[in-house]
């Protein structure tokens, strides 16, 4: 199960660096147009930068679906038992819907940073691990969903914080009252954050093919190690 889930952490940071991407792109721009006092502009900067948001996770949520599989297969190496394989199909499939959600969360993370308020950015993620935490031995022993129980208990954690946060930031004072609609795309804005993503996530991104390829070198060596190199991993995620 640990070889398994490690085959999908890859995927995951790629998003990573996508989500970041478009978080600095829209809190750096709309930071700017708050100190200008161009209110007017804000919703046409949020509503860019959400639909920024959701087309990337779209078209990243569809390549995954159709190539997904082959992916999985050729991060495994050649020394990956077909059970851990399926673990990670399991896991992968069950937090597709979280990796879209974590991309459009981000889009909101970026405005919550954009307009000074962290805190509800924080508490989010708070929100989202705490949930996690208690439905992960719901679905995976009370259901008896196993590793599909654990991917879906962090899509639905992420959808919660996405929702509590956008909630947060549509009833906070920030100058302009939220408004987020197709009307409000522009897409000189839409130029503007990919200005700042794209340097971004490509620096992220290295990282993400990195352990790709790494993945596949210590799943080539043995089961064993790819556990080992999981866990490690792990550990420095939190570090």
């Amino acid at each position: 199960v640990i070889s398994g889930i490690g085959l999908v952490l890859p995927i995951y940071m790629l998003v990573i660096a996508l989500g970041v991407g478009v978080f600095a792109g829209i809190s750096s721009i709309l930071a700017r147009t708050i100190g200008e006092q161009r209110f007017k502009s804000c919703d046409r900067i949020v509503s860019s930068g959400v639909f920024l948001a959701t087309v990337i996770a779209l078209l990243y949520l569809i390549l995954l679906i159709f190539f997904g599989n082959d992916l999985l297969h050729l991060l495994a190496g050649n020394q990956i038992t077909q059970a851990a394989l399926d673990s990670g199909k399991q896991y992968f499939y069950f937090f597709l819907p979280g990796l879209f959600l974590l991309l459009v969360f981000f889009a909101f993370a970026g405005v919550a940073q954009g307009a000074g308020l962290v805190q509800y950015f924080a508490m989010a993620m708070m929100l989202s691990t705490l949930c996690n935490i208690a439905l992960d031995p719901l679905f995976i022993f009370g259901f008896k969903m196993g590793v599909k129980g654990a991917a879906l208990a962090s899509s639905i954690s992420i959808g919660l914080a996405l929702f509590f946060l956008s909630m947060k930031l549509k009833s906070a004072k920030m100058g302009f009252t939220l408004k987020i609609g197709f009307s409000f795309i522009r897409k000189i804005y839409i130029n503007d954050i990919l200005r700042i993503a794209v340097p971004q996530i490509l620096s992220l991104a290295v990282i993400s093919i990195g352990m790709m390829s790494l993945n596949n070198i210590v799943g080539s060596v043995s089961e064993t190690d790819m556990n080992s190199w999981v866990l490690v991993v792990r550990m420095d995620e939190f570090i």
